[in-house]
């Protein structure tokens, strides 16, 4: 006779793996999208709206991102989100007023 126990270690070895993998790919996304967004917003000018809108799109892709990892991270019952935000800061908020020219 099988010992459920036993046969239940391999797929619960899975299941732990593929969190840790999403929750991973996660990570490096928000990372990446962090680094575009900083990247967008040191080069914005006063007066460039197309840097303005670019800075927009690229923060607001980065906060797409982080609530991708917050949700990954609460579906795995982590609901802390300090170290999110430690170890993936955003650039400040754009101002809306830059995306009009002033």
């Amino acid at each position: 006779m099988s010992n459920p126990t036993r046969d239940e270690q391999p797929i619960e070895h899975e299941i732990r793996h593929e969190k840790a993998r999403t929750l991973g790919k996660a990570g490096e996304a928000l990372e990446r999208a962090c680094a575009q967004a900083w990247e967008a917003y040191r080069a914005l000018r006063p007066g460039d709206r197309e840097a303005a809108r670019s800075y927009v799109l690229a923060h607001q892709e980065a906060r797409e991102r982080r609530h991708n990892l917050v949700l990954q991270r609460e579906a795995m019952g982590l609901f802390g989100h300090l170290d999110v935000d430690r170890c993936y800061p955003l650039p400040p908020p754009p101002d809306r007023t830059a995306t009009r020219g002033g």
